[in-house]
């Protein structure tokens, strides 16, 4: 199974961009609320918090791929490797949707400490050869 790349195409409206039309006028934050997808938003705050905490960008090799299972849980599979696939980190995991916040920050915590970010430079010094 191939992972995408994270959050690609999301839709969600951050509590940044919320809290700041609050006060300006309340017919624009219901419009700003309905279009925030929830679901969409736990999702891809784990996925850009994976990436962001092992300094990813386009160019790395980082799947990350969160995916609400019901209520209370959501499933996280994330894939670090080299760009030819000759070596990868390659683990998945069901957390507490009450986490969401920080299970991708962590998520990427535990394959750094299974060489991730040496994996990452090796990665990264392959591709600009």
């Amino acid at each position: 199974d191939a992972l995408p790349i994270s959050a690609l195409l999301a839709m969600n409206v951050s509590k940044e961009v919320i809290n700041a039309f609050k006060n300006v006028d309340s017919s624009i934050n219901k419009t700003i609320k309905v279009l925030n997808d929830k679901n969409a938003q736990i999702e891809s705050t784990i996925e850009r918090g994976f990436v962001d905490t092992l300094q990813g960008g386009c160019q790395v090799p980082i799947g990350v791929k969160a995916t609400i299972q019901d209520e209370k849980s959501v499933k996280i599979s994330a894939i670090v490797g080299l760009p030819d696939g000759t070596e990868y980190i390659k683990d998945e995991k069901i957390i507490d949707i009450n986490s969401f916040e920080s299970a991708g920050r962590d998520f990427a915590n535990e394959f750094i400490k299974k060489g991730a970010v040496e994996l990452l430079k090796r990665a990264e010094a392959m591709a600009f050869k």
